[in-house]
């Protein structure tokens, strides 16, 4: 059965807000009867800088700022590599209605960069090393003696070489970004109650974890564990009732424990099947989600409660044959992702993560590498409810430091990344060594079993670098990575015929020349897109390819360098470059979504300028397509289907062309990519082949291409000629997700240079200045300089109703405005 419309609103809409993230939040907190959480990231008092008093309850914060969260430490330039080293703070204050003091009740954080140190009422509680997990503080003895809760956090973004990735940031290739950049909240409950899954420390334990035992079109069963703690200071007799729904809403298996109990200051786990018939299974193509409730109850009280989305999936990996997902063989098309905008580093919102997740899965992309650390909850809730496979890493780049501190931080990361995620649908792969990091084989083997030790069971999947490890480790992942071979300039496998993933491809193979911006231009976006489908085109031919991911998706801001990687498929601001209407053109025409953009597509990789390319590349995933100017037509084309010439001087695949042109030093091979490109050819392996039509004579006016699949027509674009910069047109990038107003929510706005009849002016590079009116904030360089045509800034919202009226304007040209409404939350 397929998600319906109606089931992913009820359902995958659900799951945009993370377990940690509620409607409502307030510094006074009342009772709501059983166990609940409440978001918190509203009014929390900030200062960059250190101010060691600060941790006292009586300290006098009332000149700090005022902030809401997610939070940055300091704004950061679009293009950074130095982002803020240093400490921040963080205070608020809590306090509860009377009846409350006898409850339980937890502040919890998703996460917060890097080293954390949490004071209530003046007394350290915790010190939480690590900038990419969630910890959390019971708060219940103080509010029970006093009612109210002060809590100081003071974060230290200091480098730190025992704290995971642990390379020194002007040697790392992502950014340390500051601040609480993720949801806070409180969690309401009875002395009995159902754990955090995290907060636990329990092998295997903590919270529910749902496992799927079996699973086909007939018949899943799932194995549903409970971890009940008793803080009362009884004996705690309890049962446990468990439900699940599926997207339609309807009970399609249920559970009921008979009575069990709980000493006090104890822990029991409670473990139930439930069996389902003909499920709905989750797919790329079908991401069914259920609904998973399980509640606790005393004396036929319900006191405690968890819901959670799931989907019921069945993976299999074989060594020679490949991935298997419910019985079917894929070979996903795949990406990196780095989780940064820019500006605000890491600080998105829950809606901005789904609103990147649904950019890239209209891209055609149906698995992410979440590297090189956990990602936000909210980002794998989207890809939940939109069906990307994803690849869970632990925080880790190219540094291994052999002492205890260090292993043992490398060892809770991967056990907490595992207790947090280990429900996620999307979940399937988990990487469990450290990225790039080679040698010290007994820890990695030793991290290996730690995985198998969290997630029991055939749908733990394992991976990880099979470079510079011996063939035992190898053999112990389930899924190793494609080594990297520079004698051949090839990833061979390693793994004696096992299949492996090319978890990178694409930029590394040409060094720096698929790094081009949208600013570039038209034909090294070409280069760029060439190199992307070349690399694939053998990736796809590989017998002992499991699937691969591009690098990357996103372009990302790096440490180690003051140039941004322009290699992604999309530019920081989340524009497309050409490459990402390759990607596009992966996807089946037949596959039509209403979340994003899907079904045929034809994209015209060409401005039709005087200046453009002779040679008219359209990205397609029809099986004909037919090029007009000016209403006649000039050539029509099946997709290419030349020889998988060699690309450079050498014979067969040589994808590091760049290397072997007359013996070029580096620093003088850009000029290498100046050779033929898009001959026709390097694309027998692709679904989809481009369209490639040779030698289109220039004719200021129309360009169009029509796509056909069976001589029907399926799609169709349209390029004119720009012509002089007359006006700016605004958009705003919500992704068919309204604007939150929570004082949180983050959308990119664009003002784009028009001609007269609204084209795009493509070499337009104006300064634009935009101007806010209403209940939000502009965030970035303002104004901000056109590249390709398009100014970009962020637009956050203030928590509070009304319209948001935005202007854009440019010296000599026609202003534009644009209005919106925020959503109130809830």
């Amino acid at each position: 059965m397929k998600l319906s419309r109606r089931g992913f609103n009820k359902l995958a809409l659900a799951t945009l807000a993370s377990p940690l993230l509620a409607r409502a939040g307030a510094a006074s907190l009342q009772g709501q009867g059983a166990g609940h959480t409440l978001g918190w990231n509203d009014d929390w008092r900030f200062k960059l800088g250190d101010e060691p008093a600060a941790s006292d309850a009586g300290f006098d914060d009332a000149g700090w700022e005022r902030v809401n969260l997610p939070h940055w430490g300091r704004l950061e330039a679009w293009n950074v590599s130095h982002t803020y080293q240093g400490f921040c703070w963080y205070r608020k204050r809590l306090r509860i209605d009377e009846d409350l003091r006898g409850r339980k009740v937890w502040f919890l954080s998703e996460a917060a960069m890097q080293v954390a140190d949490v004071w209530v009422n003046g007394v350290h509680r915790l010190r939480h090393a690590g900038g990419y997990l969630p910890f959390g503080v019971d708060l219940s003895d103080d509010l029970r003696a006093r009612g109210e809760a002060v809590i100081a956090i003071r974060l230290d973004n200091r480098y730190n070489p025992d704290v995971p990735p642990g390379k020194p940031p002007e040697q790392l290739d992502f950014c340390y970004f500051s601040g609480i950049y993720r949801n806070v909240a409180l969690r309401v409950g009875d002395a009995l109650h159902i754990t955090d899954p995290v907060l636990a420390g329990s092998v295997a334990g903590g919270g529910v974890f749902a496992r799927c035992m079996q699973a086909s079109a007939r018949r899943a069963v799932l194995d549903v564990s409970t971890h009940v703690r008793n803080d009362g200071d009884d004996v705690a007799a309890f049962v446990v009732h468990a439900t699940l729904h599926d997207a339609d809403g309807r009970l399609v298996a249920r559970a009921e424990t008979g009575r069990q109990s709980c000493n006090t200051e104890q822990s029991a786990t409670v473990r139930q099947q439930l069996e389902v018939d003909s499920p709905a299974l989750w797919s790329p193509e079908s991401p069914s989600l259920h609904r998973l409730t399980v509640r606790l109850l005393r004396d036929s009280k319900v006191v405690d409660e968890a819901r959670q989305c799931i989907g019921i999936r069945w993976l299999e990996t074989d060594p020679r044959r490949g991935f298997f997902l419910n019985g079917k063989h894929r070979v996903p098309c795949g990406a990196n992702r780095h989780q940064a905008y820019p500006y605000v580093g890491n600080a998105l919102s829950d809606r901005a993560q789904y609103r990147d997740a649904k950019k890239l899965k209209a891209a055609g992309f149906d698995l992410i590498r979440l590297s090189h650390y956990p990602q936000s909850p909210a980002f794998l809730d989207a890809c939940d409810a939109l069906g990307m496979m994803v690849i869970e890493c632990i925080p880790g780049w190219q540094h291994f430091t052999d002492d205890a501190v260090f292993r043992a931080a490398v060892e809770q990361n991967l056990r907490d990344t595992i207790r947090r995620d280990r429900n996620h649908a999307c979940a399937v792969l988990w990487e469990v060594t450290l990225n790039e990091t080679y040698g010290h084989d007994d820890f990695f083997r030793h991290m290996v079993d730690v995985a198998r030790q969290e997630y029991p069971g055939s749908q733990m999947l394992t991976c990880g670098d099979a470079e510079g490890h011996d063939d035992a480790l190898i053999r112990s992942y389930d899924v190793p990575y494609s080594g990297w071979d520079d004698a051949t300039h090839s990833r061979p496998s390693r793994a004696h015929g096992a299949m492996s993933l090319h978890r990178e491809y694409g930029d590394n193979q040409f060094g720096a020349y698929s790094r081009y911006d949208r600013g570039s231009g038209e034909y090294l976006m070409l280069v760029q897109a060439w190199n992307y489908q070349t690399a694939l085109n053998q990736q796809l031919q590989l017998p002992w390819t499991w699937g691969q991911c591009a690098w990357e998706a996103i372009d990302n801001n790096r440490g180690m360098s003051t140039q941004v990687a322009t290699c992604g498929a999309m530019d920081l601001f989340r524009l497309p470059k050409f490459l990402y209407h390759f990607f596009r053109s992966q996807r089946p025409p037949g596959l039509r979504d209403p979340r994003f953009e899907s079904g045929p597509v034809v994209f015209i990789a060409n401005y039709w300028t005087a200046k453009s390319p002779h040679d008219v590349v359209v990205f397609s995933n029809a099986d004909e397509v037919v090029l007009l100017v000016n209403g006649r037509e000039v050539q029509r084309r099946k997709p290419d289907s030349g020889p998988d010439v060699p690309f450079g001087d050498g014979s067969g695949f040589d994808l590091n062309y760049w290397q072997h042109q007359s013996g070029a030093p580096r620093d003088e091979r850009a000029s290498n990519v100046n050779q033929p490109i898009y001959g026709g050819g390097n694309a027998r392996a692709l679904a989809h082949p481009p369209f490639t039509f040779k030698d289109v004579t220039f004719e200021a006016g129309e360009l169009k291409a029509v796509a056909y699949i069976g001589g029907h027509v399926v799609a169709s674009q349209v390029r004119k000629t720009p012509g002089e910069a007359v006006a700016l047109a605004m958009d705003v990038d919500l992704q068919g997700m309204d604007l939150a107003a929570d004082g949180s929510d983050l959308v990119f706005v664009h003002a784009t240079v028009v001609d007269a009849h609204g084209t795009t002016v493509p070499d337009a590079t104006q300064l634009v200045a935009f101007e806010v009116d209403g209940p939000a904030e502009l965030i970035g360089d303002n104004p901000r300089m056109a590249e390709a045509g398009i100014a970009s800034v962020l637009l956050r919202s203030r928590k509070a109703s009304g319209m948001i009226r935005l202007c854009a304007k440019a010296p000599s040209l026609a202003a534009a405005e644009f209005e919106l409404r925020p959503r109130k939350p809830g």
